[in-house]
């Protein structure tokens, strides 16, 4: 039995680990707690500094602290389909 509110969308927060800009659609890796996870963003997905501004993935670092808005997929739980990310270090 696996607890169906773990696929609802939330908040994670976590160290930028990599970054394909190249990918479509683009991908990051992001530590959160002690876990890697594969982030996908999403068409459409908005990119923000920490005050909330559109920025370019470019500006992106790694080991910048990113806050994500999504769900961790129900297929593969090391993915995370996100439609915010927000660059708090920027």
């Amino acid at each position: 039995y696996q607890d169906p509110s773990v696929f609802y969308p939330q908040n994670f927060q976590g160290t930028l680990k990599t970054l394909s800009l190249d990918q479509n659609p683009m991908r990051l890796t992001v530590t959160i707690g002690n876990k890697d996870y594969s982030v996908r963003v999403m068409d459409g997905a908005k990119m923000l500094n920490a005050l909330r501004n559109i920025v370019s993935p470019s500006r992106f670092m790694i080991g910048d602290t990113v806050r994500l808005y999504g769900n961790i997929e129900q297929t593969d739980l090391g993915v995370i389909d996100a439609t915010i990310v927000r660059n708090i270090s920027l």
